[in-house]
């Protein structure tokens, strides 16, 4: 189950000029600032937290919605995704499915209403996790353009330690030969081998029995159903909105061998849900699909690519044979990697 529970319920003195309005009851606003942004990750997108928080509310114990606009002087100038989970016995405060994500600006806020939604939203996150039993929270944050956000500064001052993963991206501003140039030596003769045995082709009609067929793959691939179908409508309607697209790999009588969803704002892209038959496993099924999603990207103006994490051995928590494996598969497509900031911040009582 989950339900909402109001931000604006917490009383926090000195801090009167933020007022927030949960998400649920202010879409509009959300997507107001959205759009005045310059740049924006799909973590953000309303599509993608509805999405994030219906899967996650289906595993877990509980969740409570505390997604939020926030107002500055009756003007929105910035959201931000947020949510108590409850599982394995205790409380949790997410952004969608990971760690706290920090609010995101529109383009016109100044370095004033900024250092006060920053004030607010750390404000907040230690009442909340004081009043739910939480004794530290964890951040996580995309060092972009080389240095530290404000965010990140006033974190680290509360107390905060910091490790750092690193995400894989692909610049898709560059031509597309320059990107494909970049490309794992052996990835070139897969891709074009690949296209004399299966046609791939973006998704752009038909919706609803294209889903369909995806789900099916899926729950084939997986052994079971992993996830709802009130989940799969979501991401249906995330498309047919055009926050994302699907592509479909399939063989000369048409059959589907595989098929991934990627979500997109108007600057960004992610790689997001995928099944393929695993009698392909071996063949160069997924070499395919992320070339075809990589030029159509490029052909809607997307700048950049995340194809997500890069574990490495050294990592904590170690991460497995098969996370190496899927890392190594994605960098061989990725034109640079930045830093994930990933903080643990001490909650004052």
């Amino acid at each position: 189950s989950f339900e909402a529970m109001d931000l604006a319920a917490i009383k926090l003195t000195g801090l009167e000029d933020i007022e927030p309005a949960l998400l649920v009851n202010d879409p509009d606003a959300w997507d107001a600032v959205i759009e005045n942004c310059s740049s924006v990750r799909c973590e953000y997108l309303r599509s993608m937290v509805a999405y994030q928080t219906t899967y996650m509310a289906e595993h877990s114990d509980h969740l409570i919605s505390l997604d939020a606009v926030l107002y500055h002087g009756g003007k929105p100038i910035a959201v931000w995704p947020l949510n108590l989970c409850h599982a394995d016995g205790a409380w949790v405060v997410r952004s969608n499915a990971v760690p706290v994500l920090p609010p995101l600006f529109a383009g016109s806020v100044s370095k004033k209403q900024k250092k006060s939604i920053i004030s607010f939203s750390l404000a907040s996150l230690n009442n909340i996790c004081a009043q739910m039993g939480i004794a530290e929270w964890q951040g996580t944050e995309i060092l972009a353009c080389g240095h530290a956000s404000d965010w990140h500064s006033a974190i680290m001052k509360i107390g905060a330690t910091v490790r750092a993963h690193h995400e894989l991206f692909i610049d898709l501003e560059m031509e597309l030969s320059a990107i494909r140039s970049n490309f794992r030596k052996s990835y070139k003769p897969l891709i074009n081998k690949a296209k004399t045995l299966w046609q791939c082709r973006i998704v752009d009609e038909n919706f609803d029995t294209a889903f369909e067929k995806f789900r099916d793959l899926h729950i084939l691939v997986a052994g079971r159903e992993t996830r709802s179908q009130k989940t799969w409508d979501l991401l249906e309607e995330a498309v047919e909105n055009g926050d994302g697209f699907i592509v479909f790999l399939e063989d000369a009588s048409n059959q589907l061998i595989g098929a991934a969803l990627f979500y997109h704002s108007a600057t960004d892209a992610v790689y997001s849900v995928a099944a393929y038959d695993r009698d392909y496993f071996d063949k160069p099924v997924g070499h395919l699909v992320q070339m075809t999603a990589i030029t159509h990207l490029k052909d809607i103006g997307i700048r950049n690519y995340r194809l997500g994490y890069r574990p490495y051995p050294g990592d904590s928590p170690e991460p497995n044979e098969k996370e190496l494996n899927i890392g190594f598969f994605k960098e061989g497509f990725s034109s640079h990697s930045c830093l994930n900031l990933l903080t643990l911040a001490p909650v004052r009582s």
